[in-house]
């Protein structure tokens, strides 16, 4: 699958590389590295963007790592059926769904940085349901599923909002802060789905301790 999203990433780049249009032009100026690497370590210096960055990446880990790990989980280790394994995604996914739904209505009636620290409540609620659950059984697969259920609905409540705040963190081109969140998040997924991190509630525990900071 990664081979295949390789192979497929590098077609893309070939595409945009040559047949893409500028759309931001320097005003005749020529690619500079030195330039480059100035507006970075400017983006770098800001600690409002790289916490944002940072709390963007681990807030959407626990979500991440269910992707990879919930079939292992449910399938593999709780020996569930297929249909099994799709309700209980669709409970997860769908308060993700809500959550966005909620933001929408939301948006406009409450300051942005409002809603994120009223909405990181459900998740950190949630994934410290979903990390206690597993300390008194590794078979309580329905509460993990209900407190990342609750995270969900959280992170797609406060998840926009949070990457509005970081976007606009710094004065710097929009296309180089855009890059180095992806950069940054890109790093924090690297590390967060390793093969040393064997089930959520690792995550969950990680996600508790940077939503709490």
């Amino acid at each position: 699958m990664f081979v295949l999203f390789a192979a497929l990433a590098a077609i893309a780049f070939y595409g945009l590389w040559k047949v893409m249009p500028e759309t931001a032009t320097l005003q005749g100026e020529k690619f500079s590295a030195a330039n480059l690497w100035c507006d970075y370590r400017q983006v770098l210096s800001n600690r409002r963007f790289v916490y944002g960055a940072l709390a963007v990446g681990f807030a959407s880990l626990p979500l991440l790592s269910w992707i990879a790990q919930s079939p292992v989980i449910l399938i593999s280790g709780e020996s569930l059926s297929t249909l099994d394994y799709g309700l209980l995604q669709i409970q997860v996914f769908g308060e993700l769904i809500l959550g966005n739904l909620t933001l929408a209505y939301r948006t406009g009636k409450n300051n942005v940085g409002r809603l994120i620290k009223r909405r990181a409540s459900p998740m950190i609620l949630g994934l410290l349901i979903a990390a206690l659950a597993t300390l008194f059984s590794s078979h309580t697969y329905l509460w993990m599923t209900v407190g990342l259920s609750l995270y969900a609905f959280g992170f797609g409540l406060a998840n926009a909002s949070l990457y509005r705040l970081t976007l606009f963190a710094s004065n710097v081109s929009k296309g180089t802060i855009s890059a180095t969140m992806g950069i940054l998040s890109m790093l924090v997924f690297t590390i967060g789905i390793a093969n040393w991190l064997r089930s959520p509630t690792y995550v969950a525990a990680v996600g508790c301790l940077i939503c709490s900071i």
